[in-house]
């Protein structure tokens, strides 16, 4: 959980700069907060359906895998905009 606090303001900076990093980093802050609300209660259900969280888990591992390839090519677009001379500190 610490690392929410941590390496969202930090990815946030690195990808997009400081201009208008409080709106930026407000509306991630915001999806990461409904994620939160629904992925629990999913949980849940998944368990009382399967009884077992081996499809949550599953589908986490998925999502991992997932958000790893996005912010390996949000970095590259990140490269490509600085090579451009459009990205702003």
């Amino acid at each position: 959980m610490s690392t929410i606090g941590t390496i969202g303001p930090a990815m946030t900076s690195a990808l997009f700069g400081g201009r208008e990093y409080s709106q930026i980093y407000s509306t991630a802050s915001v999806g990461m907060a409904i994620a939160g609300i629904i992925a629990l209660p999913a949980y849940g259900y998944i368990f009382d359906f399967t009884g077992s969280y081996t499809v949550a888990l599953y589908a986490i591992l998925i999502m991992l895998i997932l958000n790893i390839v996005f912010i390996i090519l949000a970095f590259n677009n990140k490269n490509k905009i600085v090579e451009e001379n459009l990205w702003h500190e």
